[in-house]
């Protein structure tokens, strides 16, 4: 459960907080490999899960989320 504020451009850019209630890792198809073999990482791609932490009735589904996601040291 962690929270995190997503943007929403149809709501005039509005800001809401989200929490996190599923994260799951996509197929090796969708994983991007390392250009070389030392010292690079893999990336990979995630499906999230996250739900908005106070009712917002305007919300509808199918409208574009946006975030700034910052890993933690």
């Amino acid at each position: 459960g962690d929270h995190f504020e997503v943007r929403i451009p149809a709501l005039s850019d509005r800001t809401i907080m989200v929490e996190v209630k599923l994260i799951a890792t996509k197929g090796e198809y969708a994983g991007w490999r390392a250009t070389r073999a030392t010292g690079d990482f893999d990336l990979r791609t995630f499906s999230i899960r996250a739900y908005p932490v106070e009712k917002v009735p305007e919300l509808r589904p199918g409208m574009s989320a946006y975030a700034d996601w910052r890993a933690r040291q």
